[in-house]
């Protein structure tokens, strides 16, 4: 899913050429995981691909949160 850049660490601001960023949703039938490494699209080294800074995690749980809450009451 795509970070919303608002959330980007300075350096990921910084390397326009590196953007747009992302975390990934592992989906399967019976599990879900969410990564904590927020990386590019566009290239697979650089400096600015991370781990999730305490803001970036938040916004991944939320997200999970969200994702979860509209899975469920879709089964009400």
């Amino acid at each position: 899913m795509d970070l919303p850049e608002n959330l980007y660490r300075e350096t990921q601001l910084q390397h326009t050429q590196c953007q747009p960023f992302y975390f990934a949703v592992n989906l399967s039938r019976t599990q879900i995981a969410f990564e904590w490494l927020i990386r590019s699209r566009q290239t697979l080294h650089c400096s600015c691909l991370a781990y999730a800074n305490p803001e970036q995690r938040e916004h991944i749980i939320h997200f999970a949160d969200a994702m979860l809450e509209s899975s469920t009451s879709a089964f009400d």
